[in-house]
Formats: C-alpha cells, structure tokens, sequence
C-alpha cells in the first residue's frame, strides 16, 4: 500500500484506464483515493482477477516504475494473490519469441588430449507457456557422435556444417542465437571469434549473437542449485525492461566477494556480473565457480587485457535493457570487426547467458522436475 502513495498521477490513471472493461464509462478521477473507490465497481473481465490487482500488477510491470516501488507493490501483491506470476503474466503478456537456437555441446574426450565430442540440436518454441516448452531437433548424423574432433576442426568442418542445416530450411540468420555449451577450461576460449570461410571472412559473433554456457549446470550434483537457478531466470524475465547496471555488480574483486554478494538475500534483483579485468581460471576457487554456484544466470567478462579503457567501454555495452544484452554484445563485436585490428573489446567479449529451460534433450530428463 504504501508504494501507491510515491507513484506517479499519470501511472496510476494509466493503470486505471487499462483496468476498465470496452465501453465502460471513464469517471473523471484522479486521486487515488477515487480510483481505489471506483476499482470495487469493475468487473474482473477476461483477466479473471480482481480489478484491484490488476491494478497493482499493471504497476509492477511498468519498466517506469522504480524497482523500489515496485518491490513494495509485490510484496502486497503476494499476499493478496495465491498466482502473482500468472496474473502478471496476464496483464502484460510477452510477445512470442521469434528466436531459434543452435545449442552446441563440447563434450571433453575422456582418453584424448585437446578433443572433444561434439553434440547439436536445433531449438524451436513449442506452443504452451512461453520460455519453457522447448522441441529439440538433432542436427548431427548419429554416426558422427562417437567421434571427437580438435577446436580448429569443430571451427573449420563442424560448424559450417551445422549452420548450413539451421540457414537452408529453418530459420533466418537474423533470428539464430548460437549457445555453446562449453567445460570451464573453454571458458575463456574465443568461440565467437571462429570464422566463417565464404566469399567473405566474418567471425560468427558479427553474424549471429553467440553466447557460452557451462557445462558443469548439466551435471547431476548441479540440481541442488537449480530452483534458485530458475527462480533467478524468472525474475530476470520479469525485469527483461530494466537497465543491465541496476542488475549487475562488478566481479573484479575476491571470487569470496564475489559469491556473497551474489547471494545476498537482501539485494534480489542482482542478477550477474561484469568483469573488465580478465578473470583468473587458475585458481581452485576461481571467479567461475562462484558465479556458478551463486545460480546468477548472466555474466560479461573480457577474455585479455587491453591497453584501452575498458571498463567504459563495457558499461557502453551494458547501457541497454537486460533482455537487449545479447544484442548489444552482438553490436560490440561488430564495431570490432569494423575497427579492422585496432584494440577493442569487442574482440575479447564473452557473455554467458543460461536459460534453465533449454537444456540439451540427453539431460533434462534427469534435470527437469
């Protein structure tokens, strides 16, 4: 309640406004003292809630709405309401992604030094609840899944072969997010920096939005994590409007640090981190390991040290909304490219980017609840 009293007069009639079924007749009001008066007399509608909540939730959604407030209006929200999600969901409902993913699995080879199985599948949106319901189609012959390949064949033959599969009858380029699935020795590797040999060399992470993943959150003892991992995911979705900086803390610090700020139960909306200083995979407790076991779902870290400023140049990245980050990281790579060998960060920019709900097909069974 007490969050009403601090918003802003247009927000609440907006709120109010969007409340009103088709032909109901506006009173003139513009207290809030009167809206809540009026709201008692609205029939919930197709909504199927209160016309009261609809109108709190309306506030948590607007990206306008400052978070603080918008946690106040929650926090009554949960207590009136036993779904908040599904109303939330219902005043503001997400436009159907028009994303297709090619999920890429380097599997290490056990007995080979510097070879790796390669798994794939081609991603598509089922119909049902957004984000979640997800058809996984094979793109490897099966044959080729008992053989292990070195970096430099995965760039040069499998990866070429891969996109042309996804390109021919599948998607457009422009809609492809490339996920690779990598082991913690990979992280750092610059797989977005590949080249595709055509008419024309251009890096994948120029043509399409390349993102890593870990391996390690495909593992059995990783599920003790993965309702908070989930639950991080969600509300990054909730807050897909808001800025990258309000959700991200530098994890240039102490990987101690680093994982109880992570976790702070107090400071919820902090989602992932930003590292403009190449991170230390040596150590047993490295940076990695405590993003992994905080269940953040999002990390930008560079790969080398530049002699430019480079933590500018990564809040320029990070100056867009959360949901537009694997956009704007797509958009430095490109001004790399085109500063044709000049010092960039673009370069050298890794973004780690975890759904829990698209998972390779091999584990979610084990995974999924």
């Amino acid at each position: 309640m007490v969050g009403w009293l601090t918003c802003p007069p247009e927000k609440l009639i907006a709120a109010y406004h969007a409340c009103l079924p088709p032909g109901w007749i506006r009173p003139a009001v513009t207290e809030l003292s009167e809206i809540l008066i009026d709201l008692q007399d609205i029939p919930p509608g197709e909504i199927g809630y209160e016309s009261i909540f609809q109108f709190v939730a309306r506030l948590i959604v607007d990206s306008d709405i400052p978070s603080s407030m918008q946690q106040n209006l929650e926090a009554w929200l949960n207590s009136k309401v036993l779904n908040i999600q599904k109303l939330l969901d219902r005043v503001n409902p997400q436009p159907e992604s028009k994303n297709f993913y090619l999920m890429i699995w380097l599997k290490t080879a056990p007995q080979e030094i510097n070879r790796y199985f390669v798994r794939a599948w081609f991603a598509t949106q089922r119909s049902g609840q957004p984000g979640i319901n997800w058809e996984k189609e094979p793109l490897l012959l099966p044959k080729l899944e008992n053989l292990t390949f070195t970096l430099g064949q995965i760039s040069d033959e499998v990866l070429p072969t891969l996109l042309r599969e996804c390109g021919e009858n599948r998607c457009a380029q422009s809609d492809l997010i490339i996920e690779f699935f990598l082991p913690h020795n990979l992280f750092n590797h610059e797989v977005d920096q590949w080249l595709i040999k055509e008419s024309l060399e251009l890096p994948i992470g120029v043509e399409y939005r390349v993102v890593v993943r870990s391996e390690e959150r495909l593992s059995l003892p990783y599920l003790r994590k993965r309702k908070e991992w989930e639950k991080k995911w969600l509300q990054l979705n909730k807050l897909s409007c808001s800025p990258c900086t309000e959700l991200f803390i530098s994890g240039d610090c102490h990987w101690r640090e680093l994982y109880v700020r992570l976790t702070d139960k107090n400071s919820e909306n902090i989602l992932g981190c930003q590292m403009s200083a190449v991170p230390n995979l040596s150590a047993q407790g490295n940076v990695f390991n405590a993003i992994l076991q905080s269940a953040a779902p999002v990390a930008v870290w560079l790969r080398q040290n530049l002699e430019i400023d480079c933590q500018n140049a990564l809040n320029q990245v990070l100056n867009c909304k959360i949901a537009e980050l694997p956009n704007s990281v797509q958009s430095c790579r490109t001004e790399a490219f085109i500063s044709s060998g000049e010092p960039h960060i673009g370069t050298h920019l890794a973004l780690l980017w975890e759904d829990p709900h698209r998972l390779p097909p091999d584990v979610t069974p084990l995974l999924m609840p």
